[in-house]
């Protein structure tokens, strides 16, 4: 039995050592989400202590106004081709940047994704704390891919014909 478990703790040390966590592109995104939700942690605290110090603080446009131009789409493309073409010519590194590339566009429509849910439920009669539950549920259940289609989706068509045109 110690043998066997000897043999197959070794296996799997080997496969993660063939492997690192930096390759796959589990990590970046991994990171990123962490920054977002911290940022957004860090952000609600500091606002109620100021509010409890009875200090005033500004207010941002909310989620539902949150709007990428219409150019992120080629720019993006632009971007994503040339990752792509240093990974073809093989290029050091050239698939991890064409991967966190990647995420970074895709995290780009997972926020356009949600300030487009956050328009739709806006037009709901829910209260503020729900309309922040049904975003979390979301972003769990739809998670990243399901926010980002919606994100492109709204990019694309100008779901919410909120987009200001000319100068």
């Amino acid at each position: 039995l110690y043998d066997n478990f000897t043999l197959a703790f070794e296996n799997v040390a080997a496969g993660r050592a063939a492997t690192p966590l930096t390759r796959t592109g589990f990590f970046p995104t991994f990171v990123l989400y962490l920054l977002f939700l911290y940022t957004t942690a860090n952000f609600a605290l500091a606002r109620w202590i100021l509010r409890l110090r009875g200090a005033q603080t500004l207010t941002a446009a909310s989620l539902s106004e949150f709007q990428l131009p219409r150019s992120i789409l080629i720019g993006t493309l632009l971007t994503l081709l040339a990752g792509y073409s240093l990974e073809l010519a093989g290029w050091p590194g050239g698939e991890d940047l064409f991967w966190t590339l990647l995420y970074l566009a895709s995290f780009a429509f997972t926020i356009q994704g949600l300030g487009t849910s956050a328009y739709l439920l806006e037009k709901t009669a829910l209260s503020a704390w729900l309309r922040i539950l049904v975003l979390a549920a979301l972003l769990v259940l739809a998670g990243p891919i399901g926010l980002g289609l919606t994100g492109l989706f709204d990019v694309v068509t100008d779901f919410r014909k909120q987009r200001v045109t000319g100068g």
